[in-house]
């Protein structure tokens, strides 16, 4: 299969990327608005997907909400019910479809 460039995003909140990152017994949700590299973290208790949604809705509240999210194919993010919530935000979510995972954060 040829590869593809990936298109640069124009704006702002075009596209946020996101994983899950763990430390010490800690997990966190990374978000990157990959057109202004602007980075946060936000802690969650568990990897499910209502920890995820209740995080993404408080970076949505910070950065605003992006026209796409793209992830790995982590449970919480492969979960039917997020991507339902994410749709009814009017939120496009792109499921990563390489082993190498978001290279965009990772």
């Amino acid at each position: 299969m040829p590869m593809k460039i990936t298109p640069k995003p124009e704006h702002c909140r075009d596209k946020f990327v996101i994983d899950i990152y763990s430390s010490e017994g800690n997990h966190y949700l990374s978000c990157i608005d990959i057109y202004s590299k602007f980075a946060t973290l936000e802690q969650i208790k568990t990897k499910d997907w209502v920890e995820c949604k209740n995080a993404l809705m408080r970076i949505f509240n910070q950065l605003g909400k992006p026209k796409l999210l793209k992830a790995d194919r982590d449970g919480a993010f492969s979960s039917l019910a997020l991507k339902r919530w994410l749709e009814t935000e009017e939120v496009e979510l792109q499921l990563n479809t390489t082993k190498t995972g978001v290279a965009d954060i990772e």
